[in-house]
């Protein structure tokens, strides 16, 4: 049966009870910047256990514009076998499954929880992906050794804390049977790694400003052409999304750029105020010392006191 055109915005989300802070801060980022949209937003929220606290605090989001939040509770058994770094929650992974999962939409923007949009989010969901299955923004946050001992390239490697996705592309080209296949190279060991081996050259560049990290350090930005330093320096000054990959702003020892964005937002979410548990002297070097020079620091240290 041939589906009826969908004119809502869909923005696919997954969560669990440690980032729930987060993702009310980009839903409300969402909303915040699209006053002027009169389209639906439906927010698809993929969870494992969020409690019903949880839900109703980003229920009561829609206060800030009318919308409508579908939640899906998945089981960690759904995500088995998918590879996640210590450091993800393996929720990152329901991104994979979205064909499945979704059967009757067409088309989505998938948005990490750490993920501020800024600007109106219709804008970057009616981008045209020209036939692509996905569309995306370079990650300035990689090291180009580690990536050419994969088999990618530095100037062609995604980040996927935002992907335009088009599931109807996606579900043409069994994408779950090319994940079957990506899978079996055991070198491949988060979602990120997976989804770029699976798109090499089937990808749209999408304008970085929608993907902008909060903190990238100096040594990785230099491994880049000057072109695509100037394109990053550029969007940072004029961010449409914000990426808080790394350390978060409710961390003390945040030293990235937005903070002062991020806890504006806050303020429209059930989780205001908010008080740092963290604050200690450690702490306070880590968030106003430069990056260098805390690094140089800790060398000295190691040097010093690490016995040989």
């Amino acid at each position: 049966m041939e589906k009826t055109p969908d004119d809502s915005i869909h923005i696919v989300v997954a969560t669990d009870e440690k980032y729930a802070i987060f993702c009310n801060v980009m839903i409300a980022g969402v909303l915040l910047s699209a006053t002027n949209t009169a389209r639906n937003i439906i927010f698809h929220i993929f969870h494992a256990g969020l409690s019903s606290q949880a839900q109703e605090n980003i229920k009561s989001l829609q206060k800030l514009r009318d919308c409508c939040f579908l939640f899906h509770e998945i089981t960690p058994e759904s995500l088995a076998g998918i590879p996640t770094l210590p450091t993800l929650s393996p929720l990152a992974n329901a991104r994979l499954f979205l064909t499945d999962w979704l059967p009757d939409v067409s088309k989505v923007l998938y948005l990490d929880c750490d993920i501020l949009p800024v600007k109106n989010i219709e804008l970057l969901f009616d981008f045209n992906l020209q036939g692509f299955p996905i569309g995306a923004c370079l990650d300035y946050g990689a090291r180009r050794d580690e990536l050419e001992a994969l088999g990618f390239s530095l100037e062609s490697y995604f980040n996927t804390g935002v992907c335009l996705m088009d599931l109807d592309v996606l579900r043409k080209m069994n994408f779950l049977e090319l994940l079957e296949t990506a899978l079996a190279n055991p070198y491949l060991r988060h979602d990120q790694a997976l989804l770029n081996q699976i798109f090499k050259n089937r990808w749209l560049a999408l304008p970085h400003c929608w993907n902008v990290q909060s903190l990238i350090l100096r040594k990785l930005l230099a491994q880049y052409p000057e072109e695509m330093r100037r394109d990053f320096l550029d969007a940072q000054k004029d961010p449409a999304a914000i990426h808080f990959s790394g350390r978060k702003p409710t961390q003390y020892a945040f030293n990235g750029k937005y903070r002062s964005v991020f806890f504006k937002t806050l303020r429209h979410t059930a989780y205001a105020p908010f008080h740092y548990s963290d604050r200690n002297f450690r702490n306070f070097l880590r968030r106003w010392l430069p990056n260098w020079l805390l690094t140089s620091v800790v060398k000295v240290r190691n040097h010093i006191f690490v016995p040989k």
